[in-house]
């Protein structure tokens, strides 16, 4: 029985868990310091053997009182070993004895009665240690996986946004050439009336240098078409941009949340999301489905001190869900 939990004791010499015992000296070993005790001088030829086949030393029954005399009863009073001759002395004089043998005996019976009620409380607390660490890997295991569905959606939100951008691009192209086209056919409408009016003022001109009677009387084309008087306005497409909302309320509601739900002694982890939509109204392809990791965090029950079911227990709990605003 005592192999079931030397794995508490400490290695007397370094601290590491026991696993030999020294039958000549009593000391508890762990493997290193074993070999290190049988190399050393001064113990080479003790008696080392496994924890579980050890043999305690046992105490001289001599009486430390009467030499060559025996110990054969126990003191109630004093709470020690005495020989017959002690029994009779002044020093124990109306005193109350037992026979060694028989309170021994009750006092093995005791302790391997302890020893037993304390193995169970150890293989209980063991089973439960064991429980705890299938739920930590499995809790590892949809922490791990909910980290990869939000790496997933955060991928698929920036390739929407992407989306977006582009055609945002897009658009913007499509404005520049319309602008440009209209600038440059202006910028030709105005260079051909500068060539015409330019000519005509050329003619004036010589009309007006002339000394010439003849000449400054003679008929001319004072005939000047619309499209020179009237000078065109020029419009081009108001070209701006005009920011979303964005605010953390706004990214929650597009990206999603992780969250509790606490159903039966289990819970369960989800993301919620909202179907992001495009300026045409269409859905895009960023939508995903709420990652269900039930059995989270399922109730561990732990034995308390006493091997008896403890009077509450460990769940994780989820804070209330707030409304959405809108």
């Amino acid at each position: 029985m005592a192999a079931l939990y030397q794995w508490q004791l400490p290695c007397l010499i370094c601290g590491d868990a026991v696993e030999f015992h020294c039958n000549t000296c009593g000391d508890i070993l762990c493997a290193k310091c074993r070999n290190n005790h049988l190399k050393s001088g001064a113990s080479k030829n003790h008696k080392v053997v496994p924890y579980a086949d050890r043999v305690e030393p046992r105490a001289s029954s001599d009486c430390s009182a009467h030499p060559g005399n025996q110990y054969h009863a126990w003191c109630q009073r004093c709470l020690k070993e005495v020989c017959n001759e002690c029994i009779f002395s002044v020093e124990h004089r109306g005193h109350t004895f037992q026979k060694l043998g028989e309170i021994v005996g009750e006092r093995r019976k005791e302790l391997q009665g302890e020893l037993s009620k304390n193995e169970i409380i150890i293989k209980k607390w063991t089973e439960f240690l064991e429980v705890v660490k299938v739920k930590e890997k499995q809790h590892q295991d949809q922490v791990r996986q909910l980290e990869i569905f939000m790496s997933k959606r955060t991928s698929e939100l920036l390739s929407c946004i992407k989306q977006i951008e582009e055609m945002n691009r897009t658009t913007l192209r499509s404005i520049s050439k319309q602008g440009q086209q209209s600038l440059i056919d202006h910028k030709r409408k105005a260079e051909d009336a500068l060539k015409i009016l330019g000519k005509r003022a050329a003619i004036l001109d010589d009309k007006l240098r002339s000394s010439d009677t003849k000449n400054l009387m003679a008929r001319y084309d004072s005939y000047i078409s619309p499209n020179l008087t009237n000078i065109p306005v020029v419009n081009l497409p108001d070209c701006k941009f005009t920011s979303g909302r964005l605010d953390q309320e706004a990214l929650v509601e597009m990206y999603g949340q992780v969250g509790t739900r606490v159903e039966q002694s289990k819970t369960k982890v989800q993301v919620t999301k909202t179907p992001i939509k495009s300026k045409t109204g269409a859905n895009t392809q960023a939508t995903m489905k709420s990652l269900d990791l039930a059995n989270l965090a399922s109730v561990i029950s732990a034995p308390d001190f006493r091997g008896r079911p403890p009077s509450k227990t460990v769940a994780f709990y989820s804070r209330p869900k707030r409304s959405a605003s809108k």
